[in-house]
C-alpha cells in the first residue's frame, strides 16, 4: 500500500507540474521510490527539473537547452569524410559553429555529440526501451540519418574488445588514407658503410639515408561481413541489444584486420629485409631464458620492444609453468592477475594474445617503428543510404585496409627448436 500511495502522489505531481510549467517537456516517468528519492525510468529522461540524466556509472545532470540542436542531411557522410573526420568529430565542430560551449567540465560534453543530436531529436540512445524504430518513427526526421553513424560507432566499439586480444591499434606506427588500391611504401635505406662510426674528414662525403619508394608496392585486404537481415525483423529489437550484437561484428573484423598486420609484420611486406628475423631456444624446451634472450638480446639498431603477441595457449604455459617459467610466478605478478585479471607489463611490454599465432611460438616488436596502416579512401565501413531507406537486407559492412614494414629490425620471432 505504501509503494502504491507514493506512485500515485508521484503521478499527481508530475501531472500538476507539467500543468504548471508547460514549458518543461516530461519525456520520461519516473519513480517515487520508498526512500523518497526520484529516479528515472531508463537511461535517460527530462525529468521534472527539465534535466537529462544519462545513466553511464555517474551522475550527470543537464539541461536540454544546453544541447544546441543541429540541421542535418544525408550529405553529412560525405561532408566527414572530405574532412577528414569522423562524424562524431565532424557533428562536435558544426555544434560548436552553432554556438554550443564545449567545456569538459560540463556534464552535457561528457557524452558524445552523436548521443547530444539523438537527444536533442527526443530518442534516448542509452535506454533499454528504445527500439531500431524508434530512429524512423520519431517525430524528428533527422534519427533515421544518425542511424548508420550509430550502428558505425557500435561496431567500433567492438574492434577494442578482449582485454587480452591484439587490435589494430596495437600494430600501428604510423596511418594514411590514400586513393587507390595499391600501397607505395615508403622505405630507408643507410649506406652500408655508415654501420661502423666513421670520421669525416674535411671535403669527404658523408654516409647517407635515403628515402624513397619501395622496390615492391603493398595491395590492400578488404575485410567486412553481410547482413542477412531485414529492417522488419529487427525494428522491435532494442538497440542496447542490438550493440552487442553489432560489437560482435567490429571484434571479429578487428581479429582479422589483425592477423593481415601479423602476416606482414613476420613475412614482411613483399621486399627485401622486411620480414622477422626469426629464432629457435636454445634446446627443444620453452624456457624462461628464450623469453628473456629475445626481449633483451635480439633487438638493436635502436629498437626496443613494446608489445609481445603469443596465443592464449603459449601465455598459459608462460603463466603457470613453475618449472620453465619460475619468474612469471612471483607474487606481484600473481596478485595482480587473480585481483584484476590484469597482466603486468613484464619486461615493460604490453602481453597480447591472437589465435593465428603458431603453438610454441612468440613474437616481439616495437610499435613505434613497425608497421604504417592505410586505408582506402569513402571505402565506407557501413552502406549508409541503405541503412537510412531502411533496406537492411544485404548490406555490406566493410573496409579496404593494408599494412607496410617501416622497418625490417622491429620485430623478432622465437619459436621452438624441433631438433638437434
Amino acid at each position: 500500500m505504501k509503494i502504491i500511495a507514493y506512485l500515485f502522489l508521484g503521478l499527481i505531481a508530475v501531472l500538476g507540474l507539467s500543468i504548471c510549467l508547460q514549458e518543461i517537456e516530461i519525456g520520461t516517468l519516473g519513480y517515487f521510490l520508498e526512500n523518497g528519492e526520484f529516479t528515472i525510468k531508463g537511461g535517460v529522461g527530462l525529468a521534472l527539473t527539465g534535466l537529462v540524466t544519462p545513466n553511464r556509472g555517474s551522475n550527470l545532470q543537464f539541461r536540454k537547452k544546453e544541447i544546441k540542436e543541429l540541421k542535418i542531411d544525408k550529405g553529412i557522410y560525405q561532408e566527414a569524410s572530405n574532412s577528414k573526420l569522423s562524424v562524431d568529430e565532424f557533428l562536435l565542430k558544426q555544434e560548436i559553429a552553432a554556438g554550443f560551449e564545449f567545456n569538459q567540465s560540463l556534464d552535457v560534453c561528457k557524452i558524445d555529440p552523436l548521443e547530444r543530436q539523438l537527444l536533442s531529436m527526443g530518442l534516448n540512445p542509452f535506454s533499454s526501451a528504445t527500439l531500431v524504430e524508434d530512429f524512423f518513427s520519431t517525430k524528428n526526421s533527422n534519427s533515421k540519418i544518425l542511424f548508420p553513424a550509430w550502428i558505425e560507432k557500435q561496431i567500433v566499439l567492438g574492434m577494442n574488445l578482449g582485454r587480452y586480444d591484439l587490435t589494430v591499434d596495437d600494430l600501428k606506427a604510423a596511418s594514411k588514407i590514400i586513393t587507390g588500391k595499391s600501397i607505395d611504401q615508403i622505405g630507408l635505406d643507410f649506406d652500408v658503410e655508415d654501420v661502423d662510426m666513421v670520421k669525416v674528414l674535411e671535403g669527404a662525403n658523408f654516409s647517407t639515408a635515403t628515402i624513397g619508394t619501395k622496390e615492391k608496392p603493398g595491395k590492400m585486404t578488404k575485410v567486412g561481413r553481410k547482413f542477412l537481415f531485414s529492417y522488419e525483423a529487427v525494428r522491435q529489437v532494442s538497440i542496447d541489444m542490438l550493440s552487442i550484437f553489432l560489437q560482435r561484428v567490429g571484434f571479429r573484423m578487428s581479429r582479422q584486420m589483425a592477423q593481415e598486420g601479423l602476416r606482414v609484420m613476420i613475412e614482411g611486406d613483399g621486399n627485401a629485409g622486411s620480414a622477422a628475423k626469426v629464432w629457435e631456444t636454445e634446446t627443444t624446451t620453452f624456457k624462461y631464458k628464450d623469453l628473456l634472450s629475445l626481449i633483451l638480446e635480439k633487438f638493436e639498431e635502436g629498437h626496443q620492444v613494446s608489445h609481445v603477441v603469443l596465443n592464449k595457449k603459449m601465455l598459459m604455459k608462460i603463466l603457470s609453468d613453475e618449472t620453465n617459467f619460475k619468474p612469471f610466478q612471483t607474487l606481484n605478478l600473481s596478485e595482480k592477475l587473480v585481483s584484476s585479471g590484469d597482466i603486468l607489463p613484464f619486461f615493460g611490454c604490453t602481453w597480447k594474445v591472437h589465435p593465428s599465432m603458431p603453438d610454441d611460438m612468440v613474437l616481439a616488436y616495437e610499435k613505434n617503428s613497425c608497421l604504417a596502416y592505410y586505408e582506402e579512401k569513402d571505402s565506407s565501413i557501413l552502406d549508409y543510404d541503405k541503412i537510412i531507406d531502411q533496406q537492411f537486407e544485404r548490406t555490406v559492412v566493410s573496409l579496404n585496409f593494408g599494412f607496410s614494414k617501416l622497418f625490417g629490425e622491429a620485430s623478432h620471432l622465437v619459436k621452438l627448436k624441433t631438433g638437434p
